[in-house]
């Protein structure tokens, strides 16, 4: 009975103690643990006004910066808090700090190279040669500051935390849950957006278009670290999501709304011989715009010798862009023509082009300079119909190529090799190669050009006006020279012919980074213009070189070549069909982008936005028509 009694008076003062404490002021000596955060959260916020070039005087940005401090500082207090209380100990929320802190200068760090967050394809991406060349002055001083941080973490805690107050707590939660609840940046972005569709001509619409990207963007760099590291990296993609349908008549009013090219093609017969080898060249993340016969804007004649060949340059596509970047995403948009490459790469990889290739005669390859475990890549090319990978590791295994295997991978002009030796294996039988090369890869191009055993042309002295985009734009160079050397081997050895097609294009556009911003006139984007040219000597349909077209309508494109069906659940339409009309669709960062000359979209897919949900869950299914087995 006194054991009880004495509980009951025991937990009445305390109760008591807070309901007092409750009309207190705050113990402010205790923001005091928040001044390392700030610090980072200050150099965060000056990258992305870096990156975006932000007005400062945009009432929407004031209000995202202040909202993001506040609810940042305010996990943070909550979370150190609580674990102080119950763990009663200072090395526990200590911890927790210091991984707050990492998750923050992990998403700035990759903030600073590549203008997004972390995000779950990352992971795939940490080798050591494929972060190499993104350690530099920045990174250093960023992890520097990191440990200096953590330091100041771990000593304001010890020396502060008697301060806490659950009263301070109970508070700090109160207005934590109505800055969420109320979403004041959310609620102005969406104010600054209303409008009820009747646009004053172009420029206008432009206007509003403008508008919902830095709105897009805003929204996306206030998100909160830890939330944005359980979203992407601990919190998996629920098959719920994604749905599978063998027909889209569902989808067929949002397929006539947005004017889509889904559903069963019904193209007019090419007359030209199906190609027996049909070579594609992904180039690493090559802009249209790195080649001043495309762009007025570049300082210096860049004089390549592939690419701005007259050759080419009569057959080039001049508003083609990228649906996805990396490449991983890229690659899976375009294999696939659907822009959703997380929903193929869940298991929904039937309508790859390699598989309907290989179902049809085709020898399917994808040659690369490479590993082939690179981002689980052996695997997920193979679902996606390629029975042959030849990598790095392939390469590895000659001792002659040592001298050419550095970083990356082989240097492109050996694996180009190889791809010639293929054509000549295959000389009479049925071969499609998609060719990815790394010597072009962000930020700075292959690096040991000079002490290795391969030689280039000397590089144009005009070259220099790049700046420090000098490195990277050589190595386009070398790669064109390299590429421009196999298609004159090909012509030598008779191996192109009528029966060879030979697609010219990259894997994607480079992403806008801190090497690229010095080279006139590319564009801040992850979905910019690249190349892409049909070359053969068979005399091809004409097609409009200057119509909006995209990544997703090269897949319907090559099957249309080849006389072959297209799969109903394409989102691209065929460049040589007469039914196509100028479409641009892509996917960046969680943003659908829909692009035609009179509309242009820019679509959250993670928010279900009323007016477009349906097609949001469009994005979200694939449509597979079950192929029939040949006897």
């Amino acid at each position: 009975m006194k054991f009880f009694k004495r509980s009951v008076l025991f937990a009445y003062s305390h109760i008591k103690r807070f309901f007092r404490e409750l009309i207190t002021p705050f113990k402010m000596k205790f923001w005091l643990v928040l001044l390392p955060f700030l610090l980072v959260q200050l150099i965060f916020l000056s990258v992305i006004q870096l990156k975006h070039g932000f007005d400062l005087n945009d009432h929407i940005l004031i209000a995202g910066v202040i909202e993001k401090i506040l609810v940042d500082s305010l996990i943070l207090l909550c979370f150190v808090m609580i674990l102080k209380i119950v763990t009663r100990t200072n090395i526990v929320p200590a911890v927790f700090m210091i991984i707050y802190l990492l998750l923050f200068f992990t998403d700035l760090t990759v903030y600073y190279f590549g203008h997004t967050m972390l995000e779950s394809h990352h992971l795939d991406l940490i080798t050591w040669y494929s972060i190499k060349g993104f350690i530099g002055f920045a990174t250093i001083s960023f992890f520097i500051l990191f440990l200096i941080a953590s330091y100041g973490s771990f000593v304001l805690i010890k020396k502060l935390s008697h301060h806490i107050r659950f009263s301070d707590l109970f508070r700090y939660g109160l207005i934590l849950a109505a800055l969420i609840f109320l979403g004041a940046t959310d609620f102005l972005i969406d104010k600054s957006e209303e409008h009820d569709g009747n646009f004053e001509g172009n420029e206008d619409k432009n206007v509003h278009y403008i508008l919902r990207c830095k709105n897009a963007q805003i929204r996306y760099a206030k998100k909160n670290s830890l939330v944005n590291f359980w979203q992407e990296i601990i919190s998996k993609d629920r098959s719920s999501r994604y749905k599978v349908e063998r027909t889209y008549e569902e989808f067929r009013e949002t397929i006539e709304k947005y004017n889509l090219p889904i559903g069963t093609r019904n193209y007019e017969p090419l007359d030209i011989d199906p190609f027996r080898h049909v070579i594609w060249f992904a180039s690493e993340s090559i802009n249209l715009d790195f080649f001043s016969t495309f762009n007025e804007e570049l300082p210096v004649d860049t004089e390549t010798e592939f690419y701005e060949s007259p050759e080419i340059v009569e057959k080039m596509m001049l508003n083609y862009f990228t649906a996805a970047s990396p490449t991983l995403p890229a690659l899976t948009s375009t294999f696939s023509s659907h822009p959703n490459d997380r929903l193929i790469r869940s298991g929904f990889h039937q309508n790859a082009i390699a598989r309907i290739l290989h179902r049809h005669g085709y020898h399917t390859v994808f040659l690369r300079s490479a590993s082939k475990y690179y981002a689980g890549e052996n695997i997920i090319f193979q679902q996606f119909g390629f029975r042959d990978i030849i990598a790095r590791e392939y390469f590895s295994s000659y001792p002659e190529n040592a001298d050419y295997i550095y970083d990356w991978g082989v240097n492109d002009r050996i694996m180009l090799k190889k791809l010639i030796d293929l054509m000549e294996e295959y000389r009479d039988r049925k071969l499609f190669v998609v060719v990815l090369g790394v010597d072009t890869h962000p930020p700075h191009g292959r690096a040991e050009y000079g002490f290795r055993k391969v030689e280039y042309p000397p590089v144009p002295e005009g070259y220099k006006k790049f700046g420090r985009a000098y490195d990277f734009m050589r190595s386009v160079k070398n790669h064109d020279h390299d590429l421009a050397m196999t298609f004159a081997e090909m012509k030598k050895r008779g191996l192109y012919n009528e029966s060879t097609l030979v697609i010219a294009t990259a894997d994607h556009s480079c992403p806008y980074n801190n090497v690229t911003r010095h080279i006139p006139g590319i564009e801040n984007t992850n979905l910019a213009r690249t190349p892409l040219a049909f070359l053969t000597p068979a005399n091809l349909p004409e097609y409009d070189l200057n119509i909006l077209s995209g990544q997703l309508d090269l897949a319907p494109t090559i099957l249309h070549l080849l006389n072959l069906p297209v799969p109903p659940g394409y989102w691209g339409e065929s460049l040589f069909s007469k039914t196509k009309i100028p479409q641009f669709i892509g996917q960046n960062r969680g943003t659908l982008e829909y692009r035609t000359e009179n509309e242009r979209l820019n679509i959250n897919v993670r928010q279900r936005q009323r007016e477009h949900r349906d097609l949001i869950d469009l994005y979200n299914t694939i449509i597979i028509k079950t192929p029939k087995r040949r006897r």
